[in-house]
C-alpha cells in the first residue's frame, strides 16, 4: 500500500501509463522525496501527447533533469497479481521484455484496476 507505507527506494519506476496525468502525480512525488531515480512510462496512448501531459505538470521535476522515458506499450503480457489486462499487462510485458537491461532495484506501479471492475 503505497498510501500507508510510501514508495520503496528504487532505481527505475515503472508506471502503466494513459492520458499521463497518473505518470506526472508519481514523477512529481518522488521529485519532491528526493529520491534520484528514473521513471518509464509504458504508454497506452501516444507517446506524443503523454509527454505534453508529463511537461505541463512536471515542470519543475524536469528543469532539475529528473529523468522520465515514455516507451510505447505494444505487447501484453500474464502478470502474477491482479491488474488490467490492457494497462498493467503492457507495463508488465514492457517490463518482461527490458528487466535484464534494467538496474537491480526496480520498482513496478500497480494503479490498481482489476479486469472486473471495468463496467
Amino acid at each position: 500500500d503505497y498510501f500507508a507505507n510510501g514508495l520503496p527506494k528504487a532505481d527505475v519506476f515503472v508506471v502503466p501509463t494513459g492520458s499521463g496525468v497518473c505518470l506526472s502525480g508519481i514523477v512529481n512525488c518522488l521529485h519532491h522525496a528526493g529520491l534520484n531515480c528514473r521513471v518509464v512510462g509504458v504508454c497506452t496512448r501516444s507517446v506524443v501527447s503523454v509527454r505534453r501531459v508529463v511537461e505541463r505538470y512536471c515542470t519543475t521535476a524536469l528543469c532539475a533533469g529528473f529523468a522520465v522515458d515514455l516507451m510505447s506499450g505494444e505487447k501484453t503480457s500474464p502478470m502474477p497479481f491482479p491488474g488490467h489486462v490492457f494497462w498493467e499487462g503492457q507495463a508488465w510485458g514492457w517490463l518482461t521484455a527490458n528487466i535484464k537491461s534494467l538496474p537491480k532495484r526496480v520498482c513496478f506501479i500497480n494503479l490498481g484496476r482489476h479486469d472486473d471492475q471495468q463496467n
